[in-house]
């Protein structure tokens, strides 16, 4: 939320009025890379290596006793090939104009030692409406075997008093150091995450470091089923306290700062005017004898429909963005406090990170995590995210459940760190039910029902919501449109309450699959595991780095039913009997298992699977890769209907 993180630019600057001037010089003026660059030695085989990253965050009082930021990076990188040159030759710096930039050099040498200068004034500026203003060069000269360096600083007036440095990347990286400096008054704390080294302390009288070295940085890869930029090493730090002469000092930015600052910026107190408006709106909405959860939805349902979310929309009144139906993330969730308010709705603000980017600290108050606002219900233990029209009143987003966030009670602003709880598999279901019919063995025909809950069924429900007449068919054959059905009738579609992820909806469709037969002479051969459509299949050559980590939990339930055409014995059905699984403390909390049941001529085979814990060491892998292969393996099996002499 780009304007929620305006509102902490806001905050931080009041911890400046109790600031005092120091004489003493930066420390970054007596920082700077070597007149003759090092001289390095590579074999053929030497990957893309960052060899040095140096990051020095330096706040300061300035000649006004106005505290200052200066950040200098320095980076060290050799190039091994054009994706790296790609990657590396431009260089961007996040400065809203060209003065914040206090000094800049870059250089690139060849492999055989020619050195390349830059020049300043290839700089340009670039103005991005999501991530603001930045700075953006090319390293001339940069080649293929050779290496690139550059070294800049930047001045910010307007301060973070909190941040976060991603130490890790998908390249290898030697010598990684970071050093926060702050005058000895201003007491910062620094934690490390994923790995990385905690920070160590120096007092002097004159200034305060935090300080963390890396000798070797292994390379981070993006794998199948993980979070890889979650699982970066980094380092989070905050402003804890204040130190002025003859006061006890108060702690800063902790949870209870943050409860005040944004619980009073969500739930506002509206003017009688705003308030009366509201009233008056609440009442179309027949309200009264309603529960409290048919309340909750019914002005949420109001509220989606009426009022655009515009990112980059400027800040309004309630009153206004009832008016104008548009608001900024902040804005809305405005609106809705204002709006459960005078409904007289208990509920609670919820400040949280999206988990796949960042995890939320329970032990560590970093304001960092604070980027998206969830509203909690306490009596019906469900959640809304006002600023995201497809999720509706019920469990929290997949990407902020199973994770920490700050719980915030309006008007006394008490709070408390909890678990954002995650859905169960159950609640998250996408099953299948295909009865083949083989009259015309070259060409059968499939009913085919599916159904949908939860989680799985949010980007089919939006789609069909907007363009119900042209994906409906695609809809219809959403889990098997590898196998090219043909002749789609749509026998019903039930996607009745078609917003809100607890109501089950489905779609039942009959179409004919000529690809699920091949004649094999006198035989026939029933690619049967094609109906449960293209799996996954985890296959890797080397060891297993981050953590196993899913989307949500999941079940799934497919059934196949058909009879054996007369005149024919079915072979292979043994091959359908596959059964893997996780266990954690003598319990199955992730499996995959399927089977037959034969009567007579009519077969039933099933495939089950369900997800119910969705985050494991990397530890598990190996059990765990075989439960999501079991599915794949299911895929390829093919039965024969063989000729009787």
């Amino acid at each position: 939320m780009q304007n929620f993180i305006y509102c902490l630019l806001f905050i931080s600057l009041s911890v400046e009025s109790v600031a005092y001037p120091n004489t003493v010089q930066p420390v970054y003026l007596n920082y700077d890379w070597a007149i003759e660059p090092t001289k390095y030695s590579f074999s053929q085989e030497q990957p893309t290596t960052i060899l040095k990253n140096y990051k020095l965050i330096e706040y300061t009082y300035n000649s006004k006793g106005d505290l200052t930021c200066y950040e200098t990076t320095h980076k060290i990188v050799y190039i091994d090939n054009d994706l790296a040159l790609e990657t590396f030759n431009k260089v961007y710096i996040p400065v809203t104009d060209t003065a914040a930039l206090v000094r800049i050099k870059a250089r690139s040498i060849s492999q055989d030692g020619k050195i390349t200068n830059f020049n300043r004034n290839s700089i340009k500026s670039i103005n991005n409406e999501e991530i603001g203003t930045y700075n953006i060069f090319a390293i001339e000269g940069a080649e293929k075997k050779g290496i690139i360096e550059y070294l800049y600083t930047t001045r910010t007036e307007n301060i973070d008093l909190y941040g976060r440095e991603w130490l890790q990347s998908d390249y290898p990286t030697q010598n990684t150091t970071i050093e926060i400096i702050s005058p000895p008054n201003l007491l910062f704390e620094a934690k490390s995450y994923n790995g990385f080294p905690q920070p160590t302390i120096t007092e002097t009288d004159s200034m305060r470091i935090l300080k963390a070295q890396f000798a070797e940085m292994p390379p981070l890869t993006e794998e199948t089923y993980s979070t890889p930029r979650a699982n970066y090493m980094r380092i989070d730090y905050k402003l804890s306290y204040n130190q002025i002469p003859n006061t006890t000092p108060k702690r800063l930015f902790d949870w209870q700062m943050a409860s005040k600052h944004f619980g009073g910026l969500v739930s506002e107190k509206q003017d009688k005017a705003t308030t009366t408006l509201i009233a008056n709106t609440l009442k179309t909405l027949k309200l009264k004898k309603l529960s409290q959860e048919d309340k909750i939805i019914a002005i949420e349902e109001y509220l989606k429909n009426t009022i655009a979310v515009q990112q980059n929309s400027p800040s309004a009144s309630v009153a206004t963005i009832l008016h104008n139906q548009y608001a900024n993330e902040v804005g809305i969730c405005r609106t809705f406090a204002a709006f459960f308010q005078t409904a007289q709705i208990p509920y609670q603000i919820v400040i949280t990170s999206d988990r796949t980017r960042c995890r939320f600290d329970a032990e560590f108050e970093a304001w960092n995590s604070f980027t998206d606002i969830l509203f909690y219900f306490p009596q019906t233990k469900k959640f809304i995210v006002p600023n995201i029209f497809v999720y509706r009143y019920g469990n929290a987003p997949e990407h902020f459940a199973n994770n920490h966030g700050l719980f915030i009670t309006p008007n006394t602003y008490t709070n408390t760190v909890q678990l954002i709880p995650t859905a169960n598999s159950k609640d998250n279901l996408s099953t299948i039910a295909a009865q083949v019919d083989f009259t015309d063995i070259l060409t059968p025909k499939v009913r085919f029902q599916q159904e949908w809950a939860g989680y799985r069924a949010i980007t089919m429900r939006a789609a069909y919501n907007f363009q119900k007449e042209t994906l409906l068919n695609a809809l219809a054959t959403s889990s098997i449109e590898d196998t090219h059905p043909t002749d789609i009738v749509i026998n019903n579609d039930a996607m009745k309450n078609n917003a809100y992820p607890d109501k089950l909806f489905g779609i039942t469709a009959t179409f004919s699959i000529k690809s699920l037969i091949e004649k094999a002479g006198d035989n026939y051969l029933f690619k049967v595991g094609e109906l449960i459509g293209a799996q996954t299949e985890l296959y890797q050559n080397h060891e297993r780095q981050n953590p196993i980590d899913m989307d949500y939990p999941i079940t799934y339930s497919r059934s196949i039913t058909f009879e054996i055409p007369k005149g024919y014995v079915l072979k292979g059905l043994e091959d359908t009997r596959i059964d893997h699984s996780v266990e954690e403390n003598g319990q199955k909390i992730n499996r995959f298992e399927s089977g037959y049941s034969l009567k007579a001529n009519q077969v039933t085979i099933f495939a089950n699977e369900y997800y119910e814990k969705t985050h494991l060491p990397k530890e598990s892998y190996d059990n765990f890769r075989k439960v999501i292969n079991a599915a794949a393996d299911f895929n390829k099996i093919v039965l024969v209907f063989e000729k009787q002499p």
